[in-house]
């Protein structure tokens, strides 16, 4: 394959497959993103629902709990013996004192309890030292009426006093009436009292274990998923194991469910990890068959890249056959691509352009060879010249001659010139006019700022003055004067060359502009109307066109003659 080929196709190949593949890897990323979302939404109702199914186990936990409360702080019997106690206050333990009222109120609770224990202890129980109970069994009612003395339980009359309707829901706690059950325990109290009046007789409390709750709540079909129970102040009541408070609020998900009444909040946790863990592998997979599916598509691109290429490929081969002695006449490519033909037009004319340019170069070459030539032959004449008016004495001749001479080696020099050098060698032309002329003609060079810096082309002033010899003194008498004015600054050039000859008339100067406009318009089309050689006023013109970044101006000079103004930017 050739080498032009191989970098278009390279090109088009790399950038078809590099498109192709960055919207590949876009769909699948928005894939995962949009597959994530859908799943997090999903895990979110999900977690949800779950929250309420379990906050609903926890309120049925808690309303069992209730509805023995109920039942026993209603029952006429318990009401009638702790209002009794309450009137007698004898010290001790009442229970403790007659077996047969122990007996009777302990067959009252164990009805309520049920044969299936239905709760796991009910007790009774007064501030001044009677308890009885029912379910799991304490060791000693002594024991038990002495722990009602302790500062903890006298704090609970007093909080249960203060609101004797509602029940009193208690953090778990380890068991206060025996030492010998492990584990925690969820307490609600309620207060014995009369309907009709607002004085409290005792206490009912109701104890279930909180592991029974803890089974309701316990998640084993995810690992990643935690249920906590907090109390109405925030603090965690269960699991005592991780810490509510500790979640990362980025890491974690959670839902929460406050529970009515007994002012208890049940939160649920997920790791969101967990919940986008199954879907890294349906991204990988989308990914994995991104990636085939590029692959796939590389050959179907080379094919259409080479299709695309081709007709590129051919115009290169062509291309490399040209050269400035193998100028093809016919280049038009009749392609069927519309751009590709006119690219072949565009080359074409460029090719009728070219073989023009190579004519008139040749053509220049050979004119610049003569123009070299012939000074160099008067530089030689004049030498001899000079040697004679030393001989002869005659000064003028010698002076005229080293002028001449100095201007032939400006003309001849092939290095870059500069304002100052153009100065100096029009300096040169015009003091040869002035040995001619003697006292019929005068001029003035006055020169500001550092003219080095201003790169010109040579001969550009010469001919300005020429000029003035050739046309303007014609028709003028003497005394003829040329007056030269050359300043620089950090920005701009500008030079004046005034004359007090007879001026440009209007057709003068519209032919002017008119000549100037042709030729550096089109030169190579209008180069053989020019003299060949000229270095007149239109000649210098026509160069500062070419050149470019040189403005000129034409106008009268005060009170008679012409000026003409050249300016620039900077250094040239």
């Amino acid at each position: 394959m050739p080498k032009t080929r191989r970098g278009i196709m390279r090109r088009l190949v790399y950038t078809y497959i590099t498109i192709f593949a960055v919207i590949v890897l876009g769909i699948t990323i928005m894939a995962y993103f949009i597959i994530a979302n859908v799943s997090e939404q999903t895990a979110r109702l999900n977690r949800e629902q779950l929250c309420e199914q379990m906050a609903a186990q926890t309120m049925d936990y808690l309303d069992a709990m209730t509805k023995i409360i109920e039942q026993v702080s209603s029952d006429s019997r318990i009401l009638s013996m702790f209002s009794s106690l309450n009137n007698q206050r004898a010290p001790g333990n009442y229970f403790e004192q007659d077996i047969l009222a122990r007996i009777d109120m302990g067959s009252i609770l164990a009805s309520y309890i049920g044969p299936h224990m239905r709760v796991w202890r009910v007790s009774l129980y007064n501030e001044f030292g009677d308890f009885i109970s029912s379910g799991a069994p304490v060791e000693s009612l002594n024991q038990a009426a002495t722990n009602l003395m302790s500062t903890e339980t006298q704090a609970l009359f007093a909080q249960i006093g203060q609101s004797p309707k509602s029940p009193l829901l208690l953090p778990p706690q380890d068991d206060r009436w025996s030492a010998v059950y492990s584990g925690h325990y969820v307490s609600l109290v309620h207060s014995l009292a009369s309907f009709y009046g607002s004085e409290v007789y005792g206490v009912v409390e109701v104890q279930q274990p909180l592991e029974l709750l803890g089974q309701r709540l316990f998640l084993d079909r995810n690992g990643d998923m935690t249920a906590f129970l907090l109390d109405s102040q925030g603090h965690q009541l269960w699991p005592t194991g991780e810490a509510f408070k500790d979640l990362d609020e980025l890491q974690y998900a959670v839902v929460s469910k406050e529970l009515p009444i007994y002012g208890w909040t049940l939160a649920l946790a997920e790791s969101r990890d967990s919940v986008l863990r199954p879907f890294v592998s349906v991204f990988w997979l989308l990914l994995i068959g991104g990636g085939l599916l590029v692959l796939a598509m590389v050959p179907v691109v080379y094919i259409i890249s080479r299709r695309i290429s081709a007709p590129l490929v051919r115009f290169s081969r062509q291309a490399r056959t040209v050269s400035l002695g193998n100028l093809p006449n016919n280049w038009v490519s009749e392609d069927p691509i519309d751009e590709i033909h006119e690219l072949s037009q565009a080359f074409a004319a460029m090719m009728e352009r070219l073989g023009t340019a190579v004519v008139f170069e040749k053509k220049a070459y050979l004119q610049a060879l003569q123009t070299q030539m012939n000074p160099h032959f008067l530089y030689n004449t004049l030498s001899v010249l000079s040697a004679m008016g030393l001989e002869g004495s005659n000064d003028n001749i010698v002076y005229a001659c080293e002028r001449l001479s100095g201007l032939l080696r400006y003309i001849t020099d092939a290095s870059v010139s500069t304002l100052d050098k153009e100065i100096g060698s029009v300096k040169d032309y015009l003091e040869i006019m002035k040995l001619r002329y003697e006292d019929s003609f005068f001029y003035y060079i006055v020169t500001e700022g550092d003219l080095g810096p201003v790169s010109l082309p040579r001969l550009i002033l010469q001919p300005l003055a020429e000029n003035c010899f050739e046309h303007a003194f014609k028709n003028r008498l003497p005394p003829w004067q040329v007056d030269i004015h050359a300043l620089c600054s950090d920005t701009e050039w500008e030079v004046r060359v005034a004359d007090n000859g007879c001026g440009f008339n209007e057709a003068r100067l519209a032919k002017l502009e008119s000549d100037v406009a042709l030729y550096a318009g089109d030169l190579p089309k209008n180069y053989g109307e020019m003299q060949a050689g000229g270095l007149g006023l239109l000649n210098t013109i026509v160069r500062l066109k070419l050149l470019g970044g040189i403005s000129y101006q034409i106008k009268e000079n005060t009170p008679t003659g012409t000026v003409i103004i050249l300016k620039g930017e900077g250094a040239i």
